[in-house]
């Protein structure tokens, strides 16, 4: 696969009493990982966090491979719940982008395994570690979280590279699959 194929899912998290929805991407390639937090699920944020998902990445995003929920599709939605002539608005954002939208088997999460590792990684390394006492401060570390995996954690699958390391590789040898040169993205004195 070329860099560009990603993987969308929704995971709940729990505070307290409070329920939380972690929305995540991952390229199958590189393994970039991108996340939103929410406190609802909706057609409306599943196609915010597309688009920002999509301007986050330096490279194309060609692919996206979602779960059956009714925050990306109405593939599993009786004929006459659906609405008429109406293209569910997740699947709009993908052809406007150029983006095939692709559906695991019903009932098969491992097909989107990628994600679903993702989720329960993340997880590891924050709510199942870590007591928060609000939304806030969770997001707040999921915010540091990310940019440490991203860019310092070398990882096993891509040969111990980080996954910023082998966006670059791929940079430098077909710039073409990029929106833009991924060292912008470093944080740094010239930022």
């Amino acid at each position: 696969y070329e860099i560009g194929y990603c993987h969308i899912d929704i995971t709940e998290i729990r505070l307290g009493k409070q329920k939380l929805y972690l929305f995540v991407g991952i390229d199958r390639v590189c393994k970039y990982v991108y996340v939103e937090l929410h406190t609802r699920m909706t057609q409306e944020i599943a196609r915010d966090f597309l688009e920002n998902f999509i301007k986050d990445c330096p490279f194309k995003i060609h692919t996206i491979l979602t779960d059956n929920g009714a925050q990306f599709t109405y593939a599993l939605l009786a004929e006459h719940l659906r609405p008429k002539n109406k293209t569910h608005m997740f699947d709009e954002t993908c052809a406007e982008y150029g983006i095939q939208h692709r559906l695991t088997k019903f009932r098969h999460p491992w097909t989107n395994g990628q994600v679903e590792i993702m989720n329960k990684k993340i997880k590891a390394h924050t709510t199942k570690k870590y007591h928060y006492d609000d939304a806030e401060s969770l997001k707040k570390h999921l915010m540091a979280y990310l940019p440490a995996y991203n860019f310092q954690r070398p990882l096993k699958a891509l040969k111990y590279k980080s996954p910023y390391d082998k966006i670059i590789e791929i940079y430098e040898q077909k710039s073409e699959l990029f929106n833009f040169n991924p060292l912008q993205k470093t944080v740094g004195l010239n930022t």
